[in-house]
């Protein structure tokens, strides 16, 4: 038979029981991370914030997406003329406030630009029965459209050499003599932006054994012909038309001589 315990030991149990339970809770304040009541109390702010810098990035994202489309339409202009094209100084990059006057002047560097013509050079090749030589363009501006074989003068090149070099590039012909036509102005629009350029056009002739290899990156086609309205009609450039049109008057007049 089990012996009852003192009243003396219950007093004395009963006491540890409630310093246990006391040092619990005291422990519990003291280390709130340490138990799953006081994580939510603590993880509550921390969300919040967390919550808020998620939305700023996404605010600022959006903001910064915004800006470069309105930058990426004002990027594509309209077939625009060389001189609004220069929303900004090249040398020192500052705005400019005035985009279109000629010439451009950079009140914060001083750079000037005048917009000057480039050169570039015609050949109206013929041949011995008195044909001219028209090229189809396989490329803009005015593909599909007949012209003449032909380019822009390189940097450090002379008129005749540049002459040269773009009809053997473009046809593998080889010139053996070219007199000056006409000269005239014209404009070449390329991505949207039209700058000037002088256009210099020569009567040309090549060996009578001569065979064309065109360069089909730019050209399509090509044929000897006495040029009709047909072709003047959907030629490339009207500086080319012009020239040919020349062409066509001198020639009327040695076969009426």
């Amino acid at each position: 038979m089990k012996k009852k315990p003192s009243a003396a030991t219950v007093k004395k149990s009963a006491k540890k029981s409630t310093s246990r339970k006391s040092a619990k809770k005291s422990s519990r304040k003291a280390h709130p991370a340490a138990h799953p009541a006081s994580d939510k109390s603590v993880a509550k702010p921390a969300a919040k914030k967390a919550k808020k810098s998620v939305k700023k990035k996404a605010a600022k994202k959006s903001a910064v997406k915004s800006v470069r489309k309105k930058d990426s339409k004002s990027a594509k202009p309209s077939q625009e003329r060389i001189e609004k094209a220069f929303r900004y100084c090249p040398s020192c990059r500052t705005p400019n406030d005035n985009p279109g006057a000629i010439p451009f002047r950079c009140e914060e560097c001083g750079f000037a630009f005048f917009f000057g013509p480039v050169a570039a050079v015609g050949a109206l090749v013929v041949n011995e029965a008195q044909e001219l030589l028209l090229v189809r363009r396989a490329r803009d501006p005015g593909k599909g459209q007949w012209g003449l074989p032909g380019g822009f003068v390189d940097r450090g090149e002379s008129i005749e050499g540049a002459l040269h070099r773009e009809v053997a590039e473009e046809t593998q012909l080889k010139l053996t003599e070219l007199s000056l036509l006409t000269t005239g102005p014209n404009n070449y629009t390329y991505a949207g932006v039209t700058a000037d350029v002088i256009d210099l056009f020569f009567v040309c002739k090549v060996p009578a054994d001569s065979k064309i290899q065109l360069e089909l990156a730019e050209l399509s086609e090509f044929k000897w012909c006495v040029p009709t309205k047909r072709e003047l009609n959907n030629m490339a450039f009207p500086s080319n038309r012009i020239a040919v049109e020349k062409w066509l008057r001198e020639r009327k007049k040695q076969v009426s001589k």
